[in-house]
């Protein structure tokens, strides 16, 4: 079953704290999401862009996702 279309009016405000969450993660979080999850790059290529090891841009994602989690659930509580 199709899940029911989300509201539009929630939308917006939602959009704007994903942005904002983002927004405020330290330069190296925002860095290191944007390429995996903006730009799409695998992590061989991150680790070439950023010229640091494969097992690095694995780390620093893992890290920038949980902090990333944790400041978007703290700010949706406000």
């Amino acid at each position: 079953p199709h899940s029911a279309p989300s509201d539009p009016s929630r939308q917006i405000p939602n959009r704007e704290l994903l942005r904002s969450t983002f927004d405020n993660l330290p330069d190296q979080d925002r860095q290191a999401l944007a390429l995996r999850e903006i730009a799409s790059l695998s992590y061989e290529e991150m680790a070439r862009v950023l010229s640091i090891p494969i097992g690095t841009v694995r780390s620093r994602l893992a890290k920038a996702r949980q902090r990333f989690i944790k400041s978007y659930r703290k700010e949706q509580n406000q």
